[in-house]
């Protein structure tokens, strides 16, 4: 479930069974409104979701990290996986005490190498590729971006793609991956901004569905009109939680089934 969560981004992976994966937490800006506490743990009581086996922190910017710390605080947690980056954002330092308080495992990259199988589903990370510093004092946000940990969750037939903020230079190293295929349903990269979603990469995932995670009326004019136009003229089957609130994809492995909190009526350029 690709959660309404305004100017960020937040998903929920239930696997067969019953382990659970969040993947980043939304957050605003210049806002104290916590979507940790008032959207996504909602979200996951109302799913009867009490434990969090895996919280994923794509990179350390506030729209896809400051709802987390509630969910530490609250939830019971496996592991976090994150990019392996640390700004002096005094709520990302105030979430890692927090992980560090309650002895929750921190899992950067190189201990991300291999695919973890989780009930019979495949989970790899394919960037940020090893080497990178692990502390960043640079405030450029493309270079954080470009570090976004890139996810694809595999079941069967069907794959979803979470690639973070990725921009080109991001983009055009993993199209070089020999091992990154296709895709079932992408997370559009960086919300869909024109610095993202390249032709190139397009043509090598070829997704059926995407979906963007875009606020209403947002200040940075998200999508780009041209990059929304892009998803058409390929004939991809969009999604936008502006417009249709929450987007949940279901798969047995084979078929993909979606549903919209506010209808699929709404789709649409």
């Amino acid at each position: 479930t690709y959660l309404d969560v305004g100017q960020g981004s937040s998903a929920v992976v239930e696997f067969p069974g019953k382990q659970v994966m969040l993947i980043d937490g939304g957050g605003f800006q210049k806002s104290s409104f916590d979507l940790g506490r008032h959207v996504v743990a909602p979200f996951l009581w109302r799913r009867h979701i009490r434990r969090l086996d895996y919280i994923v922190l794509s990179h350390p910017h506030p729209d896809h990290f400051r709802g987390l710390l509630f969910l530490a605080s609250h939830f019971p947690v496996g592991e976090f996986w994150y990019n392996g980056m640390l700004t002096n954002d005094q709520q990302l330092l105030e979430l890692f005490r927090c992980l560090q308080t309650r002895s929750i495992p921190c899992v950067p990259p190189p201990r991300l190498g291999s695919p973890r199988n989780i009930q019979g589903v495949s989970v790899q990370v394919f960037h940020p590729f090893h080497g990178h510093p692990g502390k960043i004092t640079s405030h450029d946000p493309h270079q954080v971006n470009n570090l976004s940990l890139v996810l694809r969750i595999s079941y069967k037939e069907c794959s979803f793609l979470f690639p973070g903020d990725i921009e080109l230079a991001a983009e055009q190293r993993l199209c070089l991956l020999p091992t990154l295929g296709t895709t079932s349903v992408l997370l559009v990269p960086h919300h869909g901004s024109r610095t993202s979603s390249s032709r190139q990469l397009l043509q090598k995932l070829k997704p059926r569905i995407a979906v963007f995670s875009v606020g209403f009326q947002n200040r940075f004019h998200l999508p780009a009109r041209r990059v929304w136009e892009r998803y058409h003229r390929l004939g991809i089957r969009t999604f936008r939680t502006d417009r249709h609130g929450a987007v949940t994809v279901c798969t047995d492995g084979h078929n993909l089934r979606v549903a919209t909190f506010l209808g699929n009526n709404r789709e649409g350029g």
